[in-house]
């Protein structure tokens, strides 16, 4: 069979008649096939219908029951573009009051949907009715469950964020009233040294629906690092150095900070300066703190941590 299959083919290759009657006969089939698309023709489509609640969320299998039957006059080029192309219509309710919707009013958005050049004969049924009296709905927060283990020298920028922060969940209302939040499934991470995003699964009760199983998590991680400057120590307004002498004159700050505000730091004037109330006592040691402490600085620490305060009759003396 092998071996006839080739001879088949050997003849092919060589019988220039043949193969030129050949390409002939494909050339021919594809223009006459071409031709027939471009003609018009009437065909009827089932155009499944898909509901969504009022703030986008789709809601949940139960509710995606129906199917518009439209009859439509087009070109087969049209027709077979809307065959491959499985279009689904949505349409936004409001699950509680149960509505009732005509199909054949939404003719402008079904009609865009299909394309502007299709013809649209008629669309049925006329009227569809929706009826999950024992459905209800409610927007719960989502809260993440997750355990991180950072890498040595590496932390969270900022709080997690999910989107959406909300979700919207139906079911039976006594349910429904018991709940307060929305779980993630629990998620461990180890050795985290950069941007988390993933999506999460949500962990819904038995019975309850939600128009999505998932909820995406972001959280910006960065290195700490650590740097010190030694800085004078000045007084606090309203007094001067005329009145009082600060020993010793200058301080080691040294401050933690996130490595991306490496730059913007760089920016900020840091300022030691003493505590306004321990002076108005005439306490002899006052404590040394970062005034205005900018909020890229994560932790510091001042060495010393208190200065000695001299009065002007003692600096005389």
């Amino acid at each position: 069979m092998a071996s006839g299959l080739k001879n088949y083919l050997s003849f092919f290759i060589k019988n220039n008649t043949f193969r030129n009657f050949f390409y002939f006969l494909l050339i021919s089939a594809s223009l006459w096939f071409l031709s027939r698309l471009s003609d018009t023709y009437s065909y009827k489509i089932n155009l499944p219908v898909r509901y969504m609640d009022t703030q986008g969320t789709p809601l949940p299998s139960s509710f995606n029951r129906d199917t518009l039957y439209v009859e439509i006059e087009a070109s087969g080029f049209r027709i077979l573009g809307i065959k491959l192309q499985k279009p689904i219509f949505y349409y936004h309710i409001n699950p509680k009051k149960s509505p009732v919707w005509y199909p054949p009013k939404k003719f402008s958005s079904i009609r865009k949907l299909l394309g502007k050049e299709v013809k649209i004969i008629q669309i049925k049924p006329d009227k569809i009715s929706i009826n999950h009296k024992e459905i209800t709905q409610k927007s719960l927060p989502v809260i993440p469950v997750i355990d991180i283990e950072f890498r040595e020298g590496y932390k969270n920028t900022s709080p997690p964020v999910l989107f959406p922060p909300k979700i919207t969940v139906y079911g039976k209302k006594e349910v429904l009233d018991s709940m307060k939040k929305i779980n993630t499934l629990p998620v461990h991470l180890t050795d985290v040294h950069s941007d988390i995003e993933k999506n999460i699964k949500l962990e819904l009760p038995n019975g309850i629906k939600a128009g999505q199983s998932s909820v995406s998590l972001k959280i910006p991680v960065d290195q700490i690092v650590e740097d010190e400057k030694i800085l004078p120590v000045s007084l606090p307004k309203n007094f001067t150095n005329n009145d009082y002498l600060i020993l010793p004159k200058t301080a080691r700050l040294i401050f933690s900070f996130f490595k991306k505000d490496f730059t913007s730091l760089q920016n900020k004037e840091l300022k030691l300066t003493v505590n306004p109330e321990d002076l108005k006592k005439g306490k002899r040691k006052a404590k040394i703190y970062l005034a205005r402490k900018p909020k890229e600085i994560l932790n510091y620490k001042i060495i010393p941590q208190e200065a000695t305060i001299l009065m002007k009759n003692e600096k005389n003396n």
